[in-house]
């Protein structure tokens, strides 16, 4: 069990854990409030001598978000003031905290006079007080600091009150002097017992519609989690060169930060921000998440670790330059759910977002990038992409089918070619596969063998390519598409051979005897063939990782293999999947399963998508029971509506802030260039899925 006990300023604390000075601790019942959640001492609202600051305008509170991009962040302003009390009544609450209270109680003082500093210093200390903090630079009391000059009345006030108590006094300095190392040396030579680094900063923020400042005409301290940076900064090096005990405080947010804290340096860690925010039970939330990171790391005390990283801090001149790593992208565990939900993997996300950039062609290209038929998908696809689209978590999913077949009809409209005009790239290798049935997995596997330099011949027993898709055309969409789709295959070296039938017309001895060195059964169901092992459910059977069946050199997809009921999209997937074992069959290569593409975490999406607005899906009309085309306007507005959950095209972001051309799109997906990356890291830091990490390389 941890042992959060720490010594700070002559006192012995339950923890290092203080409530800095602001309202939450202004009386009694809220600082019993601090005690009841497990503070170890309060720092109670400042008192100030100058009465004018005694009085806070309403409202004075603002928050201040910041969108950089994706990336939010926040910062709190502040307008509130010293304590309305003059020090008299001050004191009687120090005194009926001290009676009622078991943590320390620390009063805070800002004067203008030296004898107001000396005065108010005794009185508080006959009231009871465990120390005094001493405010020296409060922002909205002195904002109009003179370099040493200001340093120089600190130093006065600080020696006054040594003088005139004996009880510990703090002071508090603001990060707006000129060497807070000299500061604090010079305050350590005066006596105090501790410091607190730092007060917040004094700022300005501005309206820009009323072209005024936000606070009251005027400036305001702001804090926020920016803000731990810079004392982290100070302490780190303060800490190995002097003895005064030290108070951080700044931009504690979480428990991380109190361990931060005392990482570089610090005694104890004021919060203030947090408890604003959040409420006083964040001050449990900080005592256990440090409790248990001590346990997790073996600490018996915050000794053990107080200062550990102080130590660590290199100099300019002794850090490593060396390039020792380069960034990488795992893609495949990182794709938008719309991608990995189609058995075809194609690339959904990348071109709704191209509709979304009015990049029309782009899009055609990302649509035709991966397979065949794609045309045909448009009009008749079951669409699992939107069924597992994150934007129907949101309001609706994104009409990606009626999008694709937008692009699909512009270019037509336009006299692009839609369907592709790839020269001829079949051939090229020795070996010559016999595909049996042009459905859309026979015609798909022929399609990538002859673009892997196959020779790939298509038998059909009809007069007609197209298999099954044939009977549903000039229904679901016009059967000029899907001749010129048979066409497009043909174009690129698929040969097919019409009015042949298997066990009629030629043999798979036949085939082997004419050079064939691997057969595609691409069949409809119900098909037998001697030799040819079939399952109990009447289906050819087959090896699920490489599509063989039982006859050595002869593979199986579409229907003949599957029982249920298979869509376009799933023969073209089988078509994919079986091509890609056909080629390392012939290249005597052992079989590898396809990874599977697997998708983002969805709540993750809508984490950083939670301020995205709901926008209800375009309303897509129907004619006699068939969805109508989009405009251009209405096809722009829904892809907008995309929330880009994957990698890849639709993200961009690792693209965009690469200054070195470290990042290469092909396709549809970006790939780090080794030669090109330089190792800085910002991709891995900006990237919305932390799909990219640094893999370490040799130094150079």
């Amino acid at each position: 069990m941890a042992d959060l006990t720490t010594k700070f300023a002559g006192m012995i604390l339950k923890s290092p854990i203080i409530i800095a000075s602001a309202g939450i601790t202004e009386t009694v019942e809220r600082m019993e409030k601090c005690q009841q959640y497990g503070a170890s001492a309060v720092v109670m609202k400042s008192y100030f001598e100058e009465v004018i600051s005694r009085r806070s305008p309403t409202p004075r509170f603002k928050i201040i978000k910041h969108d950089l991009g994706k990336n939010k962040t926040w910062t709190l302003f502040s307008y509130e003031q010293a304590s309305e009390w003059d020090i008299y009544r001050y004191a009687q609450e120090v005194t009926k905290a001290k009676s009622k209270l078991d943590i320390k109680i620390i009063p805070s003082i800002n004067c203008t006079t030296d004898q107001g500093w000396v005065e108010s210093a005794k009185i508080l200390e006959s009231a009871g007080a465990d120390a005094i903090e001493l405010n020296t630079s409060c922002p909205h009391g002195s904002i109009t600091f003179r370099g040493k000059a200001v340093e120089e009345t600190i130093f006065n006030s600080v020696q006054l009150v040594r003088e005139a108590v004996s009880i510990p006094i703090i002071a508090k300095i603001s990060p707006m002097l000129t060497s807070p190392i000299g500061v604090v040396k010079e305050l350590e030579n005066i006596g105090v017992d501790a410091v607190t680094i730092f007060n917040r900063m004094t700022a300005l923020e501005i309206d820009i519609e009323e072209e005024k400042p936000i606070m009251h005409g005027g400036y305001a301290g702001h804090g926020g989690p920016w803000a731990i940076q810079y004392p982290l900064r100070w302490i780190s090096e303060i800490r190995p060169k002097s003895n005064v005990d030290i108070s951080g405080s700044g931009g504690v947010c979480d428990w991380r930060d109190v361990v931060k804290y005392i990482l570089a340096g610090a005694n104890t860690v004021q919060v203030c921000t947090a408890v604003i925010i959040n409420g006083y039970e964040i001050i449990a939330d900080l005592h256990k998440g440090l409790s248990e990171y001590m346990d997790r790391k073996g600490y018996k005390t915050v000794d053990d670790f107080r200062g550990k990283v102080a130590v660590k801090v290199l100099g300019t001149h002794e850090i490593d330059r060396r390039k020792k790593a380069i960034a990488h992208i795992d893609y495949e565990n990182h794709v938008a759910p719309c991608v990995s939900a189609c058995p075809a993997n194609v690339p959904a996300e990348a071109y709704v977002r191209l509709i979304a950039q009015g990049k029309f062609t782009d899009a055609l290209s990302a649509i035709r990038s991966k397979n065949p038929f794609q045309s045909i998908c448009g009009y008749v696809c079951h669409h699992r992409c939107e069924a597992e689209c994150t934007r129907k978590l949101i309001d609706q999913p994104i009409a990606i089918r009626a999008l694709k077949r937008f692009v699909l009809e512009w270019a037509d409209k336009n006299n692009i070619e839609i369907i592709g005009n790839d020269a001829p790239i079949a051939n090229t290798t020795e070996y010559k596969v016999a595909i049996i049935g042009s459905g859309p997995a026979g015609l798909t596997a022929g399609h990538d063998l002859a673009k892997l330099g196959h020779s790939v011949t298509v038998f059909e027993a009809s007069k007609f390519a197209g298999g099954a898709i044939r009977s549903i055309s000039d229904v679901k969409f016009p059967i000029s598409m899907l001749d010129r789709e048979i066409a497009y295959i043909q174009s690129i070296g698929v040969k097919i051979e019409f009015g042949s039938a298997l066990g009629k017309d030629f043999s798979l001895d036949d085939l082997k005897k004419s050079g064939f060195n691997a057969v595609l059964l691409c069949l409809g169901r119900n098909f037998e063939l001697d030799g040819l092992k079939m399952t109990e459910q009447g289906t050819i059977a087959v090896d699920e990782k490489s599509f063989l069946t039982s006859i050595d050199g002869v593979f199986s997809a579409g229907d003949a293999t599957h029982k249920s009921n298979r869509t376009i999209i799933n023969a073209v997937a089988d078509g994919k999947k079986s091509a890609l074992c056909i080629d390392r069959y012939l290249k005597n290569l052992p079989f590898e399963t396809m990874p599977d593409l697997i998708p983002v975490n969805k709540r993750s999406v809508l984490v950083r998508t939670i301020e995205e607005p709901e926008s209800p899906r375009v309303n897509i009309t129907k004619i006699d029971g068939v969805e109508q085309t989009l405009s251009e306007e209405d096809a722009i507005r829904e892809a907008k509506r995309c929330l880009a959950c994957g990698c890849g095209v639709g993200c961009d972001r690792c693209y965009k802030v690469c200054i070195y051309s470290g990042v290469d799109l092909i396709g549809e997906r970006y790939y780090i260039n080794e030669n090109n990356c330089d190792g800085c890291g910002l991709c891995v830091e900006i990237c919305p899925n932390e799909a990219i990490t640094m893999i370490p390389i040799e130094p150079r």
